[in-house]
């Protein structure tokens, strides 16, 4: 499901709970954004714990710290994405 771009977290976490969804993947595109990984904290906290939050963009290069803190996980390219993807559905 595509939600556009420039959506605050709480819209993101709505749509993603309404549609029972797994995997909610975020492109990040501009790395000014210096609110970014408040906005995503927001996003994971209101995510259900079940919902795998994937990160990727070309501004998405976050440090494996704040990754892990979110519970999130960088894909760095969309040739990755089917394999992340098989994972998560095969541990579902």
């Amino acid at each position: 499901v595509y939600l556009g771009p420039n959506l605050p977290a709480g819209d993101i976490a709505r749509a993603a709970k309404s549609q029972k969804v797994l995997v909610v993947g975020l492109s990040v595109v501009y790395s000014d954004n210096t609110g970014l990984e408040a906005e995503l904290r927001d996003l994971r906290a209101k995510l259900p714990k079940k919902t795998h939050l994937l990160i990727g963009g070309a501004a998405s290069a976050l440090s494996p710290r704040a990754l892990r803190e979110l519970g999130a996980e960088s894909v760095s390219n969309l040739h990755d994405l089917p394999s992340v993807l098989g994972r998560i559905a095969s541990e579902a």
